[in-house]
């Protein structure tokens, strides 16, 4: 009985240490984030347009704002930083250069990503990728 918890916490761990996401799942999940963010932002400004054809404005800004979301995730997904830990990771991009507040973190544990931090103003630092900056 004794022996019970050691070798459950050592079973957690290698379980943990198995399921740390690699730099390609992160890439996919953030890819998938921005085409969120930006498909999003063209279904708002479609449906801005309102009137009689707002309903197939919405749906082409969406369909505009994922392919442009790929693109620039794309892009974005090659600028991280991983810091290994294990049976976990952390992955940082930096949205705006060297500026403050642009950092966008993000924990790896068990195949998944939980954000950490998020910068305030994330929808004008990807409209900002988007632009080319």
């Amino acid at each position: 009985m004794r022996f019970l918890l050691p070798i459950l916490i050592g079973t957690l761990l290698v379980i943990l240490w198995w399921t740390n996401p690699e730099d390609e799942q992160f890439t996919s999940f953030l890819v998938d984030e921005v085409v969120t963010i930006v498909g999003d932002l063209g279904e708002d400004a479609g449906r801005a347009t309102g009137g009689a054809l707002g309903f197939l404005t919405e749906r082409l800004g969406r369909a505009a704002g994922e392919a442009a979301g790929t693109v620039a995730g794309r892009a974005a997904s090659q600028e991280f930083e991983r810091s290994n830990y294990g049976i976990a990771s952390t992955y940082t991009l930096d949205l705006n250069g060297r500026a403050s507040g642009g950092e966008w973190t993000f924990l790896g544990v068990a195949g998944q990503f939980v954000p950490i931090k998020e910068p305030e103003n994330l929808e004008t630092l990807v409209r900002g990728i988007l632009s080319g900056r």
